[in-house]
């Protein structure tokens, strides 16, 4: 398999280099294929789903994850289902129906078990079904990797919003 995700650049950002003094580098994962750090996992899914057989994948997404398996999956006979909140909005609904299809659940009144998730997108009994809304966090490991070559000095990551304590 042709590796379509990672080895993404290392940006010097300028500003904030002299704002601090020393050198700011950032990992531009939207180099990546489909523009999105989530290509990595995505690429990682569809390529152990091929080689176990599986028919289909479903999660639970706001949109990035749902759109780069989608487009991972194109040219493969994974059908792909993306559980999605009634709230999202209809433009990121229609990207994802591009790819694969569609189930609109009240998230934000139910917390879905991974058994609830596989029942959703669930057609036949015969059917093999992974539910990829966690895991295959192996993907993401290759960022570390990737910036440990570049030798600095310090590692941060800005993956999500902080926590505030009030």
């Amino acid at each position: 398999m042709i590796n379509k995700s990672g080895n993404t650049p290392l940006v010097k950002n300028d500003e904030l280099s002299q704002k601090f003094g020393f050198a700011i580098l950032i990992k531009d994962e939207s180099k990546n294929l489909f523009g999105t750090f989530k290509d990595r996992r995505s690429e990682i899914i569809i390529k152990k789903a091929k080689d176990e057989q599986v028919d289909t994948l479903v999660l639970i997404t706001s949109g990035n994850a749902g759109y780069s398996l989608g487009r991972f999956s194109q040219g493969t006979k994974i059908r792909l289902v993306n559980i999605v909140d009634k709230k999202l909005k209809k433009s990121i609904k229609e990207e994802l129906k591009k790819y694969g299809e569609i189930i609109e659940v009240n998230l934000s009144e139910k917390i879905l078990k991974p058994e609830e998730v596989i029942s959703l997108a669930r057609k036949n009994d015969e059917e093999v079904i992974w539910d990829v809304t966690n895991g295959f966090h192996e993907g993401y490991e290759k960022i570390v990797e990737e910036i440990k070559q570049a030798n600095p000095n310090f590692i941060s990551q800005t993956l999500r919003a902080p926590y505030h304590r009030s």
